[in-house]
């Protein structure tokens, strides 16, 4: 059975110059799509040591972008993202 799913992460980010730097906290959303995944294999969505390598790999491209240290990053879920970034 093939099949297609999105995966989001969501990060909390802090002393980040791109939200203001030293005490600063903003919020970041990766996101991926994949298509034509055989669940019946191995694969990012159905086997956990594969999921823990690539959110740790997300975490550090994360920090290495915003040019903090990884300690810096903290992922979170949709739900706090969404209270965070809500522009109401």
């Amino acid at each position: 059975m093939e099949f297609s799913i999105k995966l989001s992460l969501y990060f909390e980010i802090k002393d980040s110059y791109i939200y203001g730097g030293e005490d600063s906290i903003g919020y970041i959303c990766t996101a991926i799509e994949l298509n034509h995944l055989n669940y019946e294999k191995d694969n990012l969505f159905n086997k956990k040591e594969l999921m823990e390598v690539y959110i740790s790999e997300q975490t550090k491209n994360t920090a290495k972008f915003c040019k903090i240290p990884v300690e810096c990053v903290r992922v979170i879920s949709k739900e706090e993202y969404e209270e965070n970034t809500d522009d109401d």
